[in-house]
């Protein structure tokens, strides 16, 4: 439970990260 609450939450940094990354870049 707690590794895919963690990978979820990684997940979400990294999705959050590239779209604040695309922004950045546009």
């Amino acid at each position: 439970m707690l590794k895919v609450l963690c990978h979820c939450d990684l997940e979400m940094e990294v999705v959050a990260i590239k779209y604040l990354v695309n922004n950045l870049a546009f």
